[in-house]
């Protein structure tokens, strides 16, 4: 009889320590999956996700107080729906004039481009703002009388150093098709320092395209 009493007394320990164990097995398992969930994400890994898009814009200011109109596009890889980076470049497409320092008047032809860093807020929303900022560099020409006139040659041209930064808002048309449009405001820095071009070509800008691609 003693016997009995002493295997069912240790039958019984051995019950209440395997049902202690078992959550506590548990509750490590379930530690393990979530530190295995927290790991740390790269640039290449499986879970970021990667796309891309090619966009036609459009951009408005004034130039020497005339209006001008340049026209131009962005290419970018956009990573994690997150960030977009890429290129950019655009140049002058409308007929902008000024003085020379004889008093003649004459015409100018514009161009800049260089790279785009671009982060983006909820991309998933069906509108969303975008931050794009260029930064690159650019030339400026400027010839007798107008760029529509048969005859006219060029009489200085002179580089420089451009930062564009800008807000956006984004609509999503398609999966694979975005309408964008805002505002930006050009700051170009001379590299001939004797010059002072930057303050007359520096300005703000409203701008609008479309981006086609993967999203």
């Amino acid at each position: 009889m003693k016997n009995v009493l002493i295997l069912l007394t240790l039958m019984m320990a051995g019950g209440t320590i395997a049902a202690q164990e078992a959550p506590q097995s548990s509750s490590s398992q379930t530690s393990d999956s979530e530190s295995g969930n927290q790991e740390v994400q790269t640039l290449f890994s499986k879970d970021v996700k990667n796309g891309f898009y090619i966009a036609p814009v459009c951009r408005m200011g004034r130039i020497y107080k005339d209006p001008a109109v340049f026209v131009g596009g962005q290419l970018a890889w956009i990573l994690d729906h997150s960030l977009a980076l890429g290129f950019f470049g655009q140049g002058l497409a409308s007929q902008v004039t000024t003085y020379n320092d004889a008093g003649d008047l004459q015409g100018m032809e514009m161009g800049y481009g260089g790279f785009l860093v671009e982060p983006i807020v909820m991309s998933n929303k069906v509108a969303h703002l975008t931050a794009p900022i260029g930064v690159g560099a650019g030339g400026v020409a400027f010839f007798d009388n107008t760029r529509f006139d048969y005859n006219y040659r060029f009489n200085s041209a002179q580089a420089f150093f451009v930062i564009e930064p800008g807000v956006n808002i984004e609509l999503n048309m398609t999966r694979h098709l975005r309408f964008i449009a805002g505002g930006s405001y050009r700051i170009i820095s001379d590299m001939d320092r004797s010059n002072a071009l930057g303050g007359e070509l520096s300005g703000t800008s409203v701008f609008a395209g479309f981006k086609l691609g993967v999203f």
